[in-house]
């Protein structure tokens, strides 16, 4: 190749050779250059130089690798001090690596605290680190990640402060294989299903098995409750389910089922008739939302950063004083003025500008019975709905960059709207309606899945629209598919269907290892195992940089 000189001249290999004419620079056949230069991506904003040279990614040294480089700047330090730091950053960089970190902390800090300390012994090593960290003190929840980190390797920051603390998590695959015997009782219950009934309300609410009277009661017969068969829908009271097993529970008459569906209609057309906001609703929102207020923070974090890496720096060519451009070199020799290009900052936003084509998103939820009848053994249903919580808060006030929509799957269809496109909810009273009607879907719905023609029609729809330059269909599952039959491989068809549609489904719930099964039986990358709403924001992360962080 060859790169051409201000003044005209061009530089040129020795396999090419020069023209004669004095306006080529032969190089030297032994001639090298290497160049460290930065990444021209924020934060680093270095050159692009990938036109010039033949490029090779620097990784960061080993952990090992830092220690010595440390020891090097710090050899008056106590060799545990320098390594306490070293193990500090590498959690720090880990943390920017999965989107929970705007800055990616790397040797150069290290390098700064260890000779910070050398030269001010007097100094702690908070005072040390407060210089480094000093740019993210502004955001509360990186105070509390990076605190949490140091607190971690007993070093206390005085500067900043801790707030609230990690939910358990009680449903990975060997939790729940634990308490794979405790999640319900079986039982036997031979009583003939005649007369679907809501039952009658306990002022007690004691728990009652199989007796035929009581709402909320479970291995009944014809009452609103769970396990057993035949009543017009779930009703959860929040005691031990006794479950009638699968063949008791097909042993319903065509005229009871349909009594109790119409039952199950008239119902859930009732709830959300009366669904609203009072003092209840209000504290039950708050309460989402306080559980997901770090992936919320994390989320827009990714998306503020995705909009701060839309300014890169690009030749700006058609300026009179810098580089000349050599693509103009006629226009300079007649004499125009507005040959010469410059590097600077340009936006170049991987969101849309307002007029253009948007990103669109179309979050497709579990809304299944069997969210309801599961979500007092593992909270499925309260996690599919931090899920929501999670997708309004974080992509609110974003609307001019991204449209999305909520939708849900159950075993009455593969498509009812909670959030339609350019209109989400603007506050928080109409987004606890999407939570209520989400829950109402599931206690209603009748028994059954829609989980692949849910990816069909979202995948179809999406491909369809001519309105957006990268569209994303979102599909969230329990898991709970092996039981209607239904084979990965028919998911997985709908989610490579479309090359201008980037679809992925997530298992929020499992009965013992069911998702991690199905995700090893998906598309590569296509599948993804969330059974903690904490993992969701470095998952959609790494999806979004497969078409917007490109």
């Amino acid at each position: 190749g060859s790169s051409s000189l201000p003044d005209g001249r061009r530089i040129v290999t020795h396999a090419e050779g020069g023209a004669g004419d004095g306006q080529e620079v032969e190089v030297h056949e032994d001639f090298r250059m290497v160049v460290l230069a930065n990444r021209p991506v924020w934060p680093f904003q270095g050159n692009d130089v990938g036109d010039l040279f033949s490029c090779h990614a620097v990784l960061n040294p080993s952990l090992e690798s830092q220690v010595a480089i440390l020891q090097q700047y710090g050899p008056n330090l106590e060799p545990s001090q320098v390594r306490q730091v070293a193990v500090a950053f590498d959690e720090l960089r880990r943390l920017a690596e999965h989107g929970q970190l705007a800055y990616p902390y790397g040797t150069r800090e290290c390098i700064s605290v260890v000779r910070h300390l050398s030269r001010f012994p007097a100094d702690s090593l908070s005072e040390a680190l407060s210089n480094v960290l000093a740019m993210d003190t502004y955001d509360r929840e990186a105070k509390k990640l990076i605190s949490a980190v140091f607190d971690r390797l007993g070093i206390k920051l005085d500067a900043v402060l801790l707030y609230g603390s990690d939910r358990a998590v009680v449903n990975s695959p060997e939790y729940l294989e634990a308490r794979k015997y405790e999640m319900w009782v079986e039982h036997e219950n031979s009583r003939e299903a005649t007369s679907p009934k809501h039952g009658k309300e306990d002022p007690d609410n004691q728990p009652h098995v199989g007796g035929n009277t009581w709402a909320g009661g479970t291995g009944g017969a014809d009452t609103a409750g769970l396990g057993g068969k035949g009543g017009p829908y779930r009703l959860d009271k929040g005691h031990k389910v006794h479950q009638i097993s699968d063949e008791e529970k097909r042993n319903v008459s065509a005229e009871v089922q349909a009594r109790a569906r119409a039952m199950a209609e008239e119902a859930l057309a009732q709830r959300l008739r009366e669904i609203d906001m009072g003092k209840q609703d209000a504290a039950e929102y708050e309460h989402f939302l306080q559980q997901v207020q770090d992936q919320v923070a994390q989320l827009r974090l990714i998306i503020q950063g995705m909009e701060r890496k839309g300014k890169e720096r690009a030749w700006v060519r058609n300026q009179t004083a810098g580089d000349l451009d050599d693509t103009r070199l006629a226009e300079a020799l007649s004499g125009e003025a507005a040959v010469y290009k410059q590097r600077t900052e340009v936006e170049q936003s991987h969101f849309a500008a307002a007029g253009e084509d948007k990103k669109k998103f179309h979050f497709v939820m579990d809304v299944s019975g069997s969210m309801y009848r599961f979500n007092g053994a593992d909270g499925r249903l309260d996690r599919m709905l931090e899920v929501a919580v999670t997708i309004m808060e974080s992509l609110a006030g974003f609307e001019e960059k991204l449209q999305y929509s909520i939708s849900g799957h159950s075993g009455d269809g593969p498509s009812h709207q909670f959030v339609a496109y350019g209109r989400p909810p603007r506050n928080r009273k109409e987004r606890h309606k999407v939570l209520a009607q989400m829950v109402a879907r599931s206690q209603f719905c009748y028994s059954g899945d829609h989980t692949v023609e849910a990816a069909r029609k979202a995948v179809l729809d999406m491909a369809r629209d001519p309105s957006s330059d990268a569209k994303f269909v979102l599909l969230f599952s329990d898991a709970n598919l092996r039981r209607y039959g239904i084979s990965p491989q028919r998911i997985g068809q709908w989610l490579t269907h479309s090359r201008t549609v980037n679809a992925h489904v997530f298992f929020v719930a499992s009965l013992w290892d069911e998702a991690v099964a199905l995700q090893k039986q998906l598309p590569q990358g296509r599948g993804h195992v969330a059974l903690d709403t904490k993992d969701l924001p470095a998952m959609f992360k790494n999806i979004f940089k497969s078409d917007m962080l490109q």
